[in-house]
């Protein structure tokens, strides 16, 4: 029998807890919040450290190790994925030198109140994470593309190795 330890919840309060916090669902919001798209699911950010940490190819070029890592998530991930009650990733695919993550933000969002650079500040976090130094150190850069259900409004931004080191 093993012990839980004092900063965790006792078991039973657990049995329905789920442990990736992008599986619950947020209260409705009333308006669009920095928190609705702020980075793609903890699981495709596992896969793409995880592929790294294997597969340090010396020898490959940024395009090569950006298709390697599109297809090993797409291999672990089926698309859509729900991220929170207003966004869903559709899908992730190599462009160039980086990966494209994009995005689908339902029609009861107002796209006037879409910030870019809101949403991107809140994205650096986690693309810059520690789980995801080797994807930079590689040269690979992260673009989050945007599109709002319903309309021709759509963003996107791109994080780069270069954007770590400011944040």
């Amino acid at each position: 029998m093993s012990t839980i330890p004092p900063s965790e919840p006792s078991a039973e309060s657990t049995t329905t807890q789920s442990t990736d916090p992008n599986t619950t669902k947020p209260k409705q919001p009333k308006g669009f919040r920095k928190r609705a798209v702020c980075a793609a699911p903890a699981v495709i950010i596992a896969a793409l450290a995880v592929f790294f940490l294997l597969t340090r190819g010396l020898f490959q070029s940024v395009e090569s190790k950006v298709q390697s890592a599109v297809q090993q998530v797409r291999n672990i991930q089926h698309f859509p994925v729900q991220v929170d009650s207003v966004t869903s990733l559709t899908g992730v695919k190599p462009e160039g030198d980086a990966i494209r993550f994009d995005y689908l933000i339902s029609s009861s969002v107002d796209p006037s109140t879409f910030n870019p650079e809101t949403i991107r500040s809140s994205v650096i976090p986690k693309a810059c994470s520690v789980e995801m130094k080797d994807v930079m150190d590689a040269g690979i850069k992260l673009k989050y593309a945007y599109t709002f259900e319903g309309t021709s409004k759509s963003a996107d931004f791109t994080v780069t190795k270069a954007d770590c080191a400011t944040s």
